[in-house]
């Protein structure tokens, strides 16, 4: 890791370099508008090795899931494109009131739903949360695992179960908006959100 850190950190340090001479800039529509930026923003990590090593993370982490997701959501555009006018608007709105910040990039719940629906039907993987126990582990209704044991979750059959989605097989765009105008955690039915009936990011602390 510390190579490619190493070997990173050649690139991205002469830009993280003149980004911090422009930090204090007042005016914030120069600013760009990227995850290193907004890492910068936040000043929890300040040192090129560190910027570079949560931008090395960040690759590793979407190159799968998110180009995966995106490359389905195009088809599904292309498959229904009257629903390309209903997105532009949402956008266009959200942006002329708050610009291109993280907080219009949550005001836009059809983009969302949109996503989280492409990646509930189309997951980059059937069982994308796989695990080795290190131990015996035996369940709450008494199943046994032994040490040194393979598991994985099948997200696929959980995605497509019509016990947790009305007609799952049907690729409906704003089934998660639906869902969070009747839930008064509507959190919970955002893209990044992570939950039993939900496994597009996997679960629990290790949860991408």
């Amino acid at each position: 890791m510390a190579q490619r850190t190493e070997s990173a950190a050649k690139y991205l340090g002469p830009l993280i370099a003149k980004r911090q001479e422009h930090m204090y800039s007042n005016d914030e529509n120069d600013k760009p508008v990227d995850f290193l930026q907004w890492a910068m923003d936040e000043g929890n990590e300040t040192s090129v090795e560190k910027l570079t090593r949560r931008i090395i993370a960040l690759n590793l982490a979407l190159l799968h899931t998110s180009t995966t997701t995106f490359v389905q959501a195009l088809y599904h555009l292309a498959e229904n494109p009257a629903y390309s006018r209903l997105l532009r608007e949402e956008v266009t709105a959200v942006v002329r009131t708050d610009g291109w910040t993280k907080d219009a990039i949550s005001k836009m719940v059809r983009i969302d739903s949109f996503l989280k629906e492409t990646q509930r039907l189309d997951g980059f993987s059937v069982v994308p949360i796989k695990r080795k126990t290190m131990k015996n582990i035996t369940l709450s209704d008494g199943t046994f695992i032994p040490k040194g044991t393979y598991v994985a979750v099948p997200s696929h059959a959980i995605h497509n179960d019509s016990e947790l989605y009305e007609n799952p097989d049907t690729f409906d765009p704003f089934r998660f908006v639906e869902l969070r105008s009747k839930d008064e955690d509507n959190t919970r039915y955002q893209m990044v959100s992570v939950n039993p009936e939900s496994l597009g990011f996997g679960l629990g602390t290790p949860a991408w």
